[in-house]
């Protein structure tokens, strides 16, 4: 009798409460809405030395830098901007079995998220493994500004990251967004 008594009193180790887990996804769709709006000033930002380089050009004196910062900018914006635009049911989708099958929506809409969070899992390390190589190999762009590639590459593994952080938070609310779709 004291056998059973004692595993009635011991608690199993379980997931956590549904009040946790939404406190766990705010706290990542926080991080993801800073990574977004880093995204946002390097989108934003990207007409700077674009219209500096016209205007050093209609002088007569290019710029040698405008062109491959502009580059780099554009990347990273967009690698950093997945985690808005899965936020906000604005990334990529084919709703085909979402259409053939509408009462399998919730069970279609875990297995799609579950499959994202598996990519872009995937994607953080590869990111993080090519950055550490090009560190630890010292590699530079080949453009007369030599610029160590783990730079601009280090965004890949953020955005990513944060890309895999937001799709965590819906997984954990068990609640996705709307597609917008145009078709």
């Amino acid at each position: 009798m004291t056998s059973m008594s004692n595993r009635k009193s011991q608690q199993p180790m379980d997931t956590p409460s549904p009040s946790a887990r939404l406190k766990i996804a705010e706290w990542l769709e926080k991080l993801g809405d800073l990574v977004s709006f880093v995204a946002i000033a390097f989108v934003s930002l990207l007409p700077l030395p674009i219209l500096y380089d016209v205007a050093a050009r209609t002088a007569g004196k290019p710029t040698d830098w405008a062109f491959e910062y502009t580059l780099y900018a554009l990347i990273g914006g967009g690698f950093l901007a997945n985690a808005f635009a899965c936020k906000h049911g604005s990334h990529f989708r084919v709703t085909t079995l979402l259409n053939l099958f509408p009462r399998a929506k919730k069970m279609l809409d875990r297995f799609a998220y579950l499959a994202m969070l598996g990519f872009s899992g995937i994607v953080t390390v590869a990111g993080a493994l090519l950055v550490a190589y090009s560190f630890g190999s010292d590699i530079h762009s080949s453009s007369l500004l030599g610029i160590p590639l783990y730079l601009p590459q280090i965004l890949i593994p953020i955005g990513s990251g944060a890309l895999f952080l937001q799709t965590l938070a819906f997984l954990l609310r068990d609640e996705f967004p709307e597609s917008h779709e145009l078709i």
